[in-house]
Protein backbone atom coordinates (compact mmCIF):
# COMPACT_ATOMS: atom_id res chain seq x y z
CA UNK A 1 0.00 0.00 0.00
CA UNK A 2 1.21 3.05 -0.99
CA UNK A 3 3.50 2.99 2.04
CA UNK A 4 2.13 0.79 4.02
CA UNK A 5 -0.43 2.50 4.95
CA UNK A 6 0.65 5.72 6.54
CA UNK A 7 -0.47 8.98 7.54
CA UNK A 8 1.81 8.66 9.73
CA UNK A 9 4.87 6.92 10.78
CA UNK A 10 4.65 10.73 10.71
CA UNK A 11 7.02 12.51 12.44
CA UNK A 12 8.60 11.19 15.32
CA UNK A 13 8.99 14.36 17.27
CA UNK A 14 5.08 14.94 16.57
CA UNK A 15 4.03 11.38 18.85
CA UNK A 16 5.47 13.50 21.40
CA UNK A 17 3.53 15.92 23.13
CA UNK A 18 6.43 17.62 24.63
CA UNK A 19 9.32 17.80 22.48
CA UNK A 20 12.65 17.46 25.38
CA UNK A 21 14.38 20.69 24.77
CA UNK A 22 16.45 20.56 28.04
CA UNK A 23 18.75 17.84 28.91
CA UNK A 24 16.83 17.11 32.15
CA UNK A 25 13.72 16.63 29.50
CA UNK A 26 15.80 14.54 27.43
CA UNK A 27 16.79 12.47 29.89
CA UNK A 28 13.36 11.85 31.22
CA UNK A 29 12.01 10.57 27.85
CA UNK A 30 14.74 8.63 27.47
CA UNK A 31 13.68 6.79 30.46
CA UNK A 32 10.34 6.28 29.76
CA UNK A 33 11.11 4.51 26.54
CA UNK A 34 13.85 2.61 28.29
CA UNK A 35 11.04 1.63 30.87
CA UNK A 36 8.55 0.58 27.61
CA UNK A 37 11.20 -1.37 26.18
CA UNK A 38 11.33 -3.02 29.43
CA UNK A 39 7.79 -3.99 29.78
CA UNK A 40 7.79 -4.99 26.05
CA UNK A 41 10.70 -7.50 26.58
CA UNK A 42 8.91 -9.03 28.98
CA UNK A 43 4.84 -9.56 28.40
CA UNK A 44 4.89 -8.24 24.65
CA UNK A 45 3.70 -5.01 22.89
CA UNK A 46 0.14 -6.14 22.91
CA UNK A 47 -0.03 -5.34 26.96
CA UNK A 48 1.90 -2.16 27.41
CA UNK A 49 -0.04 0.15 29.24
CA UNK A 50 1.12 3.77 30.12
CA UNK A 51 0.83 2.77 33.74
CA UNK A 52 3.62 -0.15 33.06
CA UNK A 53 5.35 2.96 31.56
CA UNK A 54 5.21 5.22 34.69
CA UNK A 55 5.53 2.41 37.45
CA UNK A 56 8.60 1.06 35.39
CA UNK A 57 10.69 4.38 35.10
CA UNK A 58 9.68 5.80 38.56
CA UNK A 59 7.35 8.27 37.06
CA UNK A 60 3.82 9.24 37.80
CA UNK A 61 1.22 8.71 34.80
CA UNK A 62 1.00 12.69 34.32
CA UNK A 63 4.49 12.62 33.46
CA UNK A 64 3.65 10.09 30.88
CA UNK A 65 1.01 11.73 29.43
CA UNK A 66 2.86 15.01 28.63
CA UNK A 67 5.30 13.29 25.88
CA UNK A 68 2.66 10.94 25.19
CA UNK A 69 -1.10 11.10 24.23
CA UNK A 70 -1.73 7.62 24.25
CA UNK A 71 0.48 4.14 24.36
CA UNK A 72 0.10 3.28 20.56
CA UNK A 73 2.80 7.21 20.42
CA UNK A 74 4.98 5.12 22.75
CA UNK A 75 4.79 2.05 20.72
CA UNK A 76 5.80 4.08 17.47
CA UNK A 77 8.97 6.08 19.62
CA UNK A 78 10.20 3.35 20.84
CA UNK A 79 10.12 1.65 17.66
CA UNK A 80 11.42 5.17 16.02
CA UNK A 81 13.93 5.26 18.21
CA UNK A 82 14.98 1.21 18.00
CA UNK A 83 15.09 1.93 13.93
CA UNK A 84 17.40 4.99 14.31
CA UNK A 85 19.82 2.78 16.69
CA UNK A 86 19.63 -0.17 13.85
CA UNK A 87 20.50 2.41 11.41
CA UNK A 88 23.56 3.80 13.11
CA UNK A 89 25.18 0.26 13.69
CA UNK A 90 24.58 -0.57 9.56
CA UNK A 91 26.16 3.01 8.82
CA UNK A 92 29.35 2.09 11.36
CA UNK A 93 29.35 -1.45 9.12
CA UNK A 94 29.74 -0.07 5.89
CA UNK A 95 31.65 3.29 6.80
CA UNK A 96 29.32 6.08 5.15
CA UNK A 97 28.97 9.21 6.85
CA UNK A 98 26.21 9.32 9.41
CA UNK A 99 25.11 12.88 8.68
CA UNK A 100 24.84 12.24 5.01
CA UNK A 101 23.11 8.37 5.13
CA UNK A 102 21.55 8.73 8.74
CA UNK A 103 19.66 11.96 8.05
CA UNK A 104 18.59 10.42 4.68
CA UNK A 105 17.86 6.81 6.15
CA UNK A 106 15.81 8.07 9.24
CA UNK A 107 14.67 11.49 8.77
CA UNK A 108 13.25 10.98 4.75
CA UNK A 109 14.44 13.41 1.72
CA UNK A 110 12.50 15.82 -0.42
CA UNK A 111 11.76 13.72 -3.77
CA UNK A 112 9.99 10.91 -0.72
CA UNK A 113 6.50 11.53 0.28
CA UNK A 114 7.38 10.26 4.05
CA UNK A 115 9.68 7.28 5.92
CA UNK A 116 7.56 5.35 8.90
CA UNK A 117 7.69 6.08 11.60
CA UNK A 118 10.77 8.65 10.82
CA UNK A 119 10.77 12.64 11.30
CA UNK A 120 11.65 15.17 8.44
CA UNK A 121 12.30 18.04 10.79
CA UNK A 122 16.03 17.97 9.94
CA UNK A 123 17.09 18.70 6.44
CA UNK A 124 18.85 15.87 4.43
CA UNK A 125 22.31 16.57 4.30
CA UNK A 126 23.75 17.71 1.20
CA UNK A 127 26.68 15.15 1.33
CA UNK A 128 26.25 12.73 -1.65
CA UNK A 129 22.66 12.10 -3.59
CA UNK A 130 19.96 9.66 -2.58
CA UNK A 131 21.40 7.34 -5.26
CA UNK A 132 24.89 7.82 -4.16
CA UNK A 133 23.73 6.56 -0.82
CA UNK A 134 21.50 3.61 -1.56
CA UNK A 135 24.23 2.69 -3.95
CA UNK A 136 26.70 2.32 -1.04
CA UNK A 137 24.45 0.15 0.63
CA UNK A 138 23.15 -2.12 -1.88
CA UNK A 139 27.56 -2.43 -2.74
CA UNK A 140 27.64 -3.70 1.01
CA UNK A 141 24.65 -6.28 0.97
CA UNK A 142 26.57 -7.47 -2.26
CA UNK A 143 29.55 -7.86 -0.40
CA UNK A 144 27.64 -9.06 2.37
CA UNK A 145 24.63 -10.56 1.62
CA UNK A 146 23.82 -12.45 4.73
CA UNK A 147 23.73 -9.13 6.65
CA UNK A 148 19.74 -9.25 7.41
CA UNK A 149 19.63 -5.99 9.11
CA UNK A 150 20.79 -4.23 6.32
CA UNK A 151 17.91 -5.61 4.22
CA UNK A 152 15.81 -4.95 6.20
CA UNK A 153 16.83 -0.96 6.73
CA UNK A 154 16.94 -0.79 2.92
CA UNK A 155 13.49 -2.45 2.21
CA UNK A 156 11.59 0.83 3.35
CA UNK A 157 13.82 2.98 0.97
CA UNK A 158 12.71 0.86 -1.73
CA UNK A 159 9.03 1.14 -0.72
CA UNK A 160 9.22 5.09 -0.89
CA UNK A 161 11.13 4.79 -4.29
CA UNK A 162 8.16 2.94 -5.37
CA UNK A 163 11.23 0.05 -6.40
CA UNK A 164 8.69 -2.27 -5.16
CA UNK A 165 10.35 -5.29 -6.78
CA UNK A 166 13.19 -4.57 -4.35
CA UNK A 167 11.65 -4.05 -1.65
CA UNK A 168 10.28 -8.18 -2.07
CA UNK A 169 13.05 -9.10 -2.32
CA UNK A 170 15.04 -7.10 0.85
CA UNK A 171 12.02 -8.39 3.02
CA UNK A 172 12.60 -11.99 1.63
CA UNK A 173 15.57 -11.84 2.78
CA UNK A 174 15.53 -9.89 5.91
CA UNK A 175 13.02 -12.66 7.13
CA UNK A 176 15.28 -15.49 6.10
CA UNK A 177 17.80 -13.94 7.91
CA UNK A 178 16.01 -12.61 10.69
CA UNK A 179 12.94 -14.59 11.23
CA UNK A 180 9.54 -14.57 10.31
CA UNK A 181 7.75 -11.36 12.83
CA UNK A 182 4.45 -10.06 12.60
CA UNK A 183 5.94 -6.89 11.41
CA UNK A 184 8.37 -8.11 8.67
CA UNK A 185 5.32 -10.25 7.71
CA UNK A 186 3.10 -7.37 7.44
CA UNK A 187 5.69 -5.16 5.33
CA UNK A 188 6.09 -8.23 3.16
CA UNK A 189 2.52 -8.44 2.27
CA UNK A 190 2.51 -4.71 1.48
CA UNK A 191 5.72 -4.82 -0.92
CA UNK A 192 3.84 -7.73 -2.88
CA UNK A 193 0.76 -5.62 -2.57
CA UNK A 194 2.42 -2.84 -4.40
CA UNK A 195 4.29 -5.08 -6.57
CA UNK A 196 1.43 -6.32 -8.07
CA UNK A 197 -0.39 -2.86 -9.02
CA UNK A 198 -2.06 -2.39 -5.20
CA UNK A 199 -3.80 -6.50 -5.91
CA UNK A 200 -3.65 -7.96 -2.82
CA UNK A 201 -2.46 -11.46 -4.04
CA UNK A 202 -2.86 -15.24 -2.95
CA UNK A 203 1.23 -14.46 -1.50
CA UNK A 204 0.74 -11.33 -0.06
CA UNK A 205 -2.56 -12.17 1.66
CA UNK A 206 -0.77 -15.59 2.97
CA UNK A 207 1.65 -13.06 4.53
CA UNK A 208 -0.96 -10.95 6.03
CA UNK A 209 -2.17 -14.05 7.63
CA UNK A 210 1.02 -15.45 9.25
CA UNK A 211 1.49 -11.91 10.75
CA UNK A 212 -1.92 -12.43 12.49
CA UNK A 213 -0.99 -15.27 13.76
CA UNK A 214 2.54 -14.09 15.34
CA UNK A 215 0.35 -11.04 16.50
CA UNK A 216 -3.78 -10.70 16.18
CA UNK A 217 -4.25 -7.30 16.91
CA UNK A 218 -2.29 -6.37 14.32
CA UNK A 219 -3.92 -3.26 12.81
CA UNK A 220 -2.17 -3.04 9.82
CA UNK A 221 -2.41 -6.74 8.97
CA UNK A 222 -6.23 -6.71 9.65
CA UNK A 223 -6.66 -3.45 7.56
CA UNK A 224 -4.63 -5.48 4.41
CA UNK A 225 -7.10 -8.88 4.93
CA UNK A 226 -9.96 -6.71 4.66
CA UNK A 227 -9.14 -4.89 1.43
CA UNK A 228 -8.40 -8.34 0.16
CA UNK A 229 -12.21 -9.39 1.23
CA UNK A 230 -13.32 -5.99 -0.46
CA UNK A 231 -10.96 -6.51 -3.50
CA UNK A 232 -12.77 -10.72 -3.80
CA UNK A 233 -16.17 -8.80 -3.05
CA UNK A 234 -16.83 -9.56 -0.16
CA UNK A 235 -18.33 -6.70 1.78
CA UNK A 236 -19.72 -7.79 4.55
CA UNK A 237 -16.30 -9.36 6.03
CA UNK A 238 -14.47 -6.39 4.83
CA UNK A 239 -16.98 -4.54 7.17
CA UNK A 240 -16.79 -6.28 9.67
CA UNK A 241 -12.91 -6.14 9.78
CA UNK A 242 -12.92 -2.57 9.33
CA UNK A 243 -15.74 -1.65 11.51
CA UNK A 244 -13.69 -3.06 14.60
CA UNK A 245 -10.61 -1.22 13.55
CA UNK A 246 -13.07 1.81 13.86
CA UNK A 247 -14.04 0.70 16.91
CA UNK A 248 -10.96 0.29 18.20
CA UNK A 249 -9.53 3.63 16.99
CA UNK A 250 -7.57 6.68 19.87
CA UNK A 251 -9.38 9.65 19.49
CA UNK A 252 -8.29 11.87 17.00
CA UNK A 253 -6.36 8.77 14.64
CA UNK A 254 -4.93 10.12 11.06
CA UNK A 255 -6.13 6.94 9.51
CA UNK A 256 -9.67 6.65 11.17
CA UNK A 257 -11.22 8.69 8.51
CA UNK A 258 -9.63 6.62 5.86
CA UNK A 259 -11.13 3.41 6.93
CA UNK A 260 -14.10 4.83 7.49
CA UNK A 261 -14.04 6.01 3.49
CA UNK A 262 -13.18 2.47 2.26
CA UNK A 263 -16.44 1.31 4.54
CA UNK A 264 -18.25 3.88 2.70
CA UNK A 265 -17.32 3.17 -0.43
CA UNK A 266 -18.66 -0.54 0.21
CA UNK A 267 -22.26 0.49 0.05
CA UNK A 268 -21.55 2.31 -3.43
CA UNK A 269 -24.83 1.79 -5.30
CA UNK A 270 -24.82 -1.56 -7.60
CA UNK A 271 -25.60 0.57 -10.20
CA UNK A 272 -22.73 3.11 -11.79
CA UNK A 273 -19.40 2.75 -11.66
CA UNK A 274 -17.94 1.19 -8.46
CA UNK A 275 -15.07 2.69 -6.58
CA UNK A 276 -11.85 0.88 -7.26
CA UNK A 277 -10.78 -1.19 -4.44
CA UNK A 278 -7.20 -0.38 -4.42
CA UNK A 279 -6.19 1.73 -2.12
CA UNK A 280 -4.99 5.47 -3.49
CA UNK A 281 -1.62 6.63 -2.55
CA UNK A 282 -3.29 9.30 -0.25
CA UNK A 283 -5.31 6.86 1.51
CA UNK A 284 -1.72 4.82 1.76
CA UNK A 285 0.06 7.30 3.29
CA UNK A 286 -3.16 7.93 6.08
CA UNK A 287 -3.18 4.09 7.04
CA UNK A 288 0.07 3.88 7.71
CA UNK A 289 -0.40 4.90 11.06
CA UNK A 290 -1.83 1.41 11.72
CA UNK A 291 0.39 -0.02 14.34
Amino acid sequence: MPDTLTAARDIHASLIRNEPMQARSTARLAALLDAAAAVVAEIGYERLTTAMVAEGAGASIGTVYRYFPDRIAVLQSLAARNEERIIERLIAVIAVPLIAIGTYLYVGSPELADLPIASRAVEPAAEGSVDDLIAKVEAHLAANPEDGRGWEILSPIYMRLGRFDDAVRALGNAKRLLGSTAERESLYGEALTRASGDVVTDEARAAFERALKLAPDSQQARFYVGLAAAQDGDKEKARGIWSKLIAEAPPGAAWADIVRERIAGLDAPASGRQPDPRPSSEEGRGIAALP
